[in-house]
């Protein structure tokens, strides 16, 4: 599933995700999309160069703690996510395709018990 959104919208599921918290929030310290993203910070670093190069988001460093990031969504960013949330629509219907309504309220009983099954493991 991500590699097919990938390939429709260009743009890493990770990557999708930075951008739209930020398109939530004006700006965000680069350790806090850490935390709300549950990766290490080498990984952020790597998914915001990325994002910074593509011209989708810039950073600056904080004047009053050096060692603090701001990033913020750029209007590029702005736009990717547009186009994502269009792609996005058309990808779930490909993947829904032949599938009826009930099919698919089956599917998210069946996929809610199997993540509950996973978030309770020891």
């Amino acid at each position: 599933m991500t590699q097919c959104f990938e390939r429709k919208t260009d743009i890493s599921l990770t990557r999708y995700e930075i951008l739209q918290i930020l398109a939530k929030k004006e700006r965000v310290l680069q350790g806090e999309l850490q935390k709300v993203l549950k990766i290490d910070q080498g990984a952020v670093t790597r998914h915001l160069k990325i994002l910074e190069e593509k011209h989708y988001v810039t950073r600056e460093r904080n004047p009053q703690n050096n060692r603090e990031v701001y990033v913020q969504i750029s209007p590029a960013g702005q736009a990717i996510i547009q186009g994502c949330q269009t792609n996005k629509k058309a990808v779930l219907e490909q993947f829904y395709q032949g599938i009826n309504d009930a099919q698919k309220a089956e599917l998210i009983t069946v996929l809610g018990i199997i993540y509950q099954n996973i978030t309770t493991m020891d």
